[in-house]
């Protein structure tokens, strides 16, 4: 019996989800990343509503500061509401039905 035949045949089998598996951990921690550079733009972002600066000076300001291209919505009511969202490219063919490829962020805070 040829063992070298049987471990390549293994291998071949093998490959294919070892390498989907690594691209997944990779798309995975794409997101944790960018999920936590919008909670510290968020921080800011609270801040500057509280101070009450306009939204292009708040726009100007994600513009700056951030690599990725937001989005932000100030909802004004009983509460303020801040809803930051991004968009990022997955890797991984099938992982954008798991993890939805909009990252969003929503803050609420109070009107004094």
């Amino acid at each position: 019996m040829n063992k070298n035949g049987q471990a390549l045949v293994e291998f071949v089998l093998i490959l294919p989800v070892f390498i989907l598996l690594v691209f997944a951990f990779i798309d995975i921690g794409k997101i944790i990343l960018c999920k936590n550079k919008l909670e510290s733009t968020m921080n800011d972002v609270s801040l500057l509503v509280r101070n009450d600066y306009s939204n292009s000076d708040i726009s100007n300001y994600i513009n700056k500061t951030s690599d990725y291209d937001i989005d932000f919505d100030i909802i004004d009511g009983e509460y303020t509401k801040i809803v930051l969202k991004t968009k990022i490219d997955l890797v991984t063919p099938g992982l954008d039905k798991i993890f939805n490829e909009n990252i969003k962020i929503e803050r609420s805070i109070i009107n004094d």
